[in-house]
């Protein structure tokens, strides 16, 4: 299956690349998927003015979340064509790696992802995921149809082979679903 995962801005220190999404990268190869990584974050931290940058390095409280509402508003084209690079790859599954400091973005990039092809599985984990940290508020998106939390190399693996196997959703510990308009704690 192909799948893209995602790591949008703005997570402290752009550099150096996420160890999780090169861990979850390797470990759905490993089992024969074809994955692309996109590391939006530190693409942009490299793309952006140096008054960001500088604000990007040295955050102050609750700065990240503002400072990535600023670049929503402020770089939406660069957003756009950077959803065209992950759906160039014609994903089946596309996941967010989330911090609370690049929900904003992951979200925007799903909404547009899901109106471009609402039959992509959008599928949100890292730490902010956990249920009682904001994975309960993620599976309410509607653009999001699953939410992998605690180690999720395993269960992600198991949501991707049973949408290999079944086309939809399965039960699995470890994630939270949308299966019928209900949400379910697996």
């Amino acid at each position: 299956m192909r799948i893209s995962l995602v790591y949008c801005p703005v997570v402290c220190l752009p550099y150096p690349p996420s160890i999780g999404l090169a861990y979850i990268n390797s470990f759905l190869k490993n089992a024969g998927h074809d994955v692309s990584v996109f590391d939006m974050n530190i693409e942009f931290f490299h793309s952006l003015d140096s008054g960001i940058k500088k604000r990007w390095n040295n955050p102050k409280a609750g700065g990240f979340i503002k400072l990535a509402e600023e670049i929503i508003s402020e770089y939406n084209n660069s957003i756009n064509e950077y959803i065209k690079k992950i759906l160039g790859t014609d994903p089946a599954v596309v996941g967010f790696s989330v911090w609370d400091s690049n929900v904003p973005i992951s979200l925007k990039v799903a909404r547009e992802i899901k109106k471009i092809n609402k039959n992509i599985i959008v599928i949100f984990g890292g730490p902010q995921s956990f249920p009682l940290r904001s994975g309960n508020y993620l599976i309410r998106e509607n653009c999001v149809d699953a939410v992998v939390y605690g180690e999720g190399e395993e269960t992600l693996k198991e949501i991707i082979e049973h949408l290999e196997c079944k086309g939809e959703l399965g039960f699995h510990k470890g994630a939270l679903i949308k299966k019928d308009c209900n949400i379910i704690d697996c």
